[in-house]
C-alpha cells in the first residue's frame, strides 16, 4: 500500500493574535437594495460576505424578516472567507402574498 507524507510547517507570522481572533467587525454583508419578485415565485438574491482580517473567517449569514410576507432559505448558511476576500452566496426568497411589500435583514457573525 502507498503512503504519501505531508511536511507541516507554521510559523509565528502565520498564526492569528488574539485580538483579531476576537474582533466579529471586519465581516459584513452586502446585496442589492430592492428587488421585485412576482407572486407565487421564488428569486435568488446574491449575498456578499466581506472579510477584512487578515485572518480567514467561518461566517454565518442570519436573515430577518416578517414570516408573514416571505419566507427566506440561505442553503448555505455557514460559510468560509478567505483573508481579505470574499465570498457570494445566495438567499431563495418567496413571496408569501399577492402583493406588498418587506424589508429583509442579513448580518453576518
Amino acid at each position: 500500500m502507498g503512503q504519501k507524507t505531508v511536511n507541516i510547517i507554521t510559523s509565528p507570522e502565520l498564526q492569528a493574535s488574539p485580538s483579531e481572533v476576537l474582533k466579529t467587525d471586519v465581516l459584513r454583508v452586502e446585496a442589492g437594495t430592492r428587488v421585485v419578485v412576482p407572486a407565487n415565485t421564488t428569486h435568488k438574491i446574491n449575498l456578499t460576505v466581506f472579510n477584512t482580517s487578515s485572518t480567514g473567517r467561518m461566517a454565518s449569514i442570519v436573515a430577518t424578516f416578517d414570516a408573514s410576507k416571505v419566507s427566506v432559505h440561505i442553503p448555505i448558511a455557514l460559510i468560509y472567507v478567505a483573508p481579505e476576500g470574499k465570498t457570494v452566496v445566495c438567499a431563495v426568497v418567496q413571496m408569501l402574498v399577492s402583493s406588498g411589500h418587506t424589508n429583509i435583514q442579513f448580518s453576518v457573525t
